[in-house]
């Protein structure tokens, strides 16, 4: 599944690995714009989508050291740590959403308006609706 992100523009930007007990995004020319739709996978399986207006760098910092009210950052953060516990290698990809779209006087977010039907048609593992 991983190939219909790439098919759109998204691109490998690095792998998570294990970093003592927690884990650690690693990472080769992230990213700078804030609008971004990211993905992990799971040895070539799409697993999870997800959108950020804070960076790439710092949306991954929060799956790393996730804060007690952060329950997806939670939930990713342990299903990130299952499948490397497993041997998977679990790649990171992103799209640079900058590109805005106008209707009438009203501007879209592309990766905003990406993310739901994204999730929706490819059903990645990790997504919960």
């Amino acid at each position: 599944m991983v190939e219909k992100i790439v098919e759109i523009g998204f691109k490998s930007y690095g792998f998570w690995s294990m970093d003592g007990a927690g884990i650690r995004a690693n990472l080769e020319n992230p990213l700078s714009e804030l609008s971004i739709l990211y993905a992990f996978s799971a040895d070539g399986e799409l697993c999870y989508i997800g959108k950020t207006i804070q960076g790439l760098v710092k949306r991954l910092n929060g799956y790393r050291n996730p804060s007690p009210s952060q329950s997806t950052n939670i939930r990713v953060n342990a299903l990130i740590k299952v499948a490397l516990d497993s041997g998977k290698k679990v790649g990171i990809y992103a799209w640079g959403g900058n590109d805005l779209l106008k209707y009438g006087e009203f501007t879209i977010n592309l990766a905003a308006g990406l993310e739901d039907s994204m999730i929706e048609v490819l059903k990645p593992e990790w997504n919960v609706r």
